[in-house]
């Protein structure tokens, strides 16, 4: 027979969560992460001292599980030529990042990736639209690699995605467009009386 300390401890291994999302920790495994991605995202966040993160979220029945990371090359994204599209530098000196941050689920998860910003360049900043994921990245110096934040939300468990729809000259086109189809629909009332074997008005 199993005694009581075979009792407790089973016991406690079935109620052991991760220190991160708050799922069951696999069996087998020895420490309290149910994976290591959370494993690398909870000593980010207890690292830079940003774990009011946890005190923040909504409910971590609801949180994000942080798979296995398949680590990235981000370094790629350092490179001048793979920057033109999603990378503008405007007049001020400054420089605009516009990516997605994949699998946001709360304010808590924009907080976070704000905060680790600041963390590696207090002159940058990040704005993120969590119900689009759209987010933008203004640096002031650009004295640190895109890499270097583009790894950090990697660990943080949101999988990060450059949008080259951002650019000016595409905003300018969409806008035309959009002067060409609401002048389209006007010609088509116009003519709908016709179709409909009416004299137009």
């Amino acid at each position: 027979m199993m005694g009581m300390n075979g009792v407790l401890q089973n016991m406690s291994s079935l109620s052991a969560k991760c220190m991160h999302c708050g799922l069951m920790v696999p069996e087998g495994r020895e420490d309290v992460y149910c994976c290591r991605g959370c494993q690398y995202a909870h000593r980010l966040i207890h690292d830079l001292e940003l774990d009011d993160f946890y005190r923040m979220l909504p409910s971590k029945e609801n949180f994000i599980k942080n798979k296995d990371l398949k680590r990235l090359d981000y370094s790629i994204f350092d490179s001048p030529i793979f920057q033109s599209g999603f990378l503008e530098h405007s007049k001020d000196g400054k420089s605009e990042v516009h990516f997605f941050l994949n699998d946001m689920s709360c304010y808590a998860c924009v907080w976070v990736c704000e905060q680790v910003t600041r963390k590696i360049d207090p002159n940058a900043s990040l704005s993120v639209n969590m119900m689009t994921g759209e987010g933008l990245l203004i640096l002031q110096d650009h004295n640190y690699p895109l890499s270097d934040f583009f790894k950090a939300y990697e660990s943080l468990g949101y999988g990060v995605t450059p949008n080259r729809m951002h650019k000016k000259d595409y905003r300018s086109y969409v806008r035309q467009m959009g002067v060409a189809f609401f002048c389209l629909m006007n010609v088509m009332m116009l003519a709908f009386p016709e179709y409909l074997g009416q004299e137009s008005l």
